[in-house]
């Protein structure tokens, strides 16, 4: 398949290849894509409320639904009513989920490194330069 040509046509081809590439480096934990970024956000604060991580990642409640009963059955997460409010679900991280989430970022960073392993390290921070003046761009654009 040819290299598109224009920006908004490479971007989607883009993270397409990285979604896949990440897929294959997160295969050997038995985590697909998207699960990590689950993990990473719970690293950062947990409990978090399944409505909460579903916004962060950008998918429906059904689909954050799924992916957290899937992560359950692999003892990475535990999920519990909120003491608070007896209708949320929280969704907290287990001893196995931050011995996963360890391995993650050991895979994220190999995922990084394949990425841009032919950008030098000068392109490499005007790539994230530009990435970020992109997104602001879009976001703006999209009234966020």
């Amino acid at each position: 398949m040819p290299v598109p040509r224009n920006v908004s046509a490479l971007i989607p081809v883009v993270a397409r290849e990285h979604r896949s590439l990440a897929g294959e480096l997160l295969q050997p934990l038995g985590l697909h894509p998207g699960q990590e970024l689950a993990l990473m956000l719970l690293a950062e604060s947990s409990p978090r409320s399944l409505a909460e991580l579903a916004e962060i990642l950008h998918v429906t409640a059904p689909t954050m639904t799924v992916m957290i009963q899937r992560m359950e059955k692999k003892g990475l997460v535990r999920k519990e009513r909120s003491a608070e409010n007896r209708r949320q679900v929280e969704v907290r991280m287990t001893v196995e989920g931050e011995r996963t989430h360890d391995r993650v970022l050991a895979i994220w960073d190999t995922l990084d490194a394949r990425t841009v392993s032919h950008l030098s390290p000068q392109e490499q921070v005007e790539l994230q330069r530009l990435l970020r003046l992109a997104l602001e761009g879009v976001r703006e654009a999209a009234g966020d």
